[in-house]
């Protein structure tokens, strides 16, 4: 099994708007996205990316995060489709970075005065499971031609 591991986290987009002065304001909050791909440039060499897309808003819309984060991360072999298609890309690598992200937010909520948003911790073997079955799904079957007469 390759080895990998995280070089950086780059935070490219952050977007956070909060209509409250109470520090409980982020208190009650559902993750309304979670999106994660892979990012694979062959001029990278052994190296690849994961992109995280999260969104959280709270019911009164008093609360919004928007973010998009890439974890950049190396391997020890080289990258082919097997490899982009394995569990350590769907799973193992999202599993390594997530912890980071988490920090982010914890510490981005702190320090723009509110209580700590502290995100669950998230299997990324059923999202995986998840994505695999919805991707199942969406494969269409081929539409039988009518009998020419």
């Amino acid at each position: 099994m390759p080895k990998i591991q995280i070089v950086h986290i780059q935070f490219t987009d952050v977007d956070l708007k909060i209509k409250s002065f109470e520090q409980e304001a982020t208190a009650q909050l559902d993750t309304k996205e979670l999106g994660i791909s892979c990012l694979y440039n062959a001029e990278l060499g052994t190296g690849f990316g994961i992109k995280f897309k999260l969104s959280l808003k709270d019911a009164e819309k008093n609360f919004h995060l928007n973010l998009v984060a890439v974890a950049h991360f190396e391997t020890d072999s080289e990258i082919d489709v097997a490899f982009l298609k394995s569990d350590i890309v769907k799973i193992n690598a999202p599993a390594i970075a997530f912890p980071y992200i988490r920090t982010f937010i914890s510490n981005l909520t702190l320090n723009s005065g509110y209580n700590p948003v502290f995100l669950p911790s998230y299997n990324f073997i059923e999202m995986a499971k998840k994505k695999q079955e919805l991707q199942t799904s969406l494969v269409r079957k081929p539409k039988r031609l009518p009998k020419s007469s």
